[in-house]
Parts: C-alpha cells; structure tokens; sequence
C-alpha cells in the first residue's frame, strides 16, 4: 500500500517535467515559464547558431532520477528536431504520428532509482 502511495505520488510529481521532455523531444519546444527544465533555450541567438549557441543543457536542473547521459540524449532529441525544421527548411516535419496519439505509450515509475552520484 505504501509502495503504491508513493508511485502515485511520484507519478503526479513528475507530470510537469516529462510533459516538458515531451514537448522538446516531439515538438522542440523548450517552454519553460518557471526555469524548471533542463533544457535552456536562448532567446536572444539567432536560428544561425542553432546548433552551437540556441539551446543548452542546464545541469544543475537534471532531476536526481535521471542521469547526465540520459538527460544528453533528451537535449540532443529537441536541438535535432529544431534543426530539421528551422535549418534544413523541414517546418512541417513531425515525429511519428504513433508518439502523438494519447494512450499509446505508457509511462511507469517502478524502475526509477536515486543514484548515489551523478556519474554518467
């Protein structure tokens, strides 16, 4: 009963961060109103440093659950989406139809574990 309460618990907790992982690893929306995700974008860089200088990945605001290697590949997802369509003129290009459709992927909790140091 305790280990369910804290899942639930865990589960609503985190609805806010891997809502903004979502929308940076499907759309490249790095929307941050609190400074709360990882992913910084830089507002003042112009779509010519994309790639080097727009985005960068804030490491003081990786969740303790996720390591540095992981939290990587999710700011590299985002930065190549951007990419695609803001760089090689893809605007319209989408993520699998498969990712964005409610109810087809599910998310679970039980194997998040807190590491003892944030080595990737």
């Amino acid at each position: 009963m305790l280990y369910r309460l804290l899942s639930k618990l865990l589960e609503e907790v985190c609805k806010p961060l891997l809502n903004m992982m979502e929308q940076w690893m499907v759309q490249g929306d790095a929307s941050d109103l609190h400074g709360d995700f990882f992913v910084v974008e830089d507002l003042k860089v112009t779509e010519d440093m994309l790639w080097t200088e727009k985005y960068s990945l804030n490491v003081e605001q990786v969740p303790i659950f996720l390591n540095y290697s992981h939290a990587y590949k999710i700011y590299l997802a985002g930065k190549a989406i951007n990419f695609i369509r803001k760089c090689c003129g893809e605007a319209e290009w989408e993520v699998s139809s498969a990712l964005k459709e409610p109810g087809i992927r599910t998310v679970s909790y039980t194997h998040l574990t807190l590491p003892t140091n944030r080595e990737v």
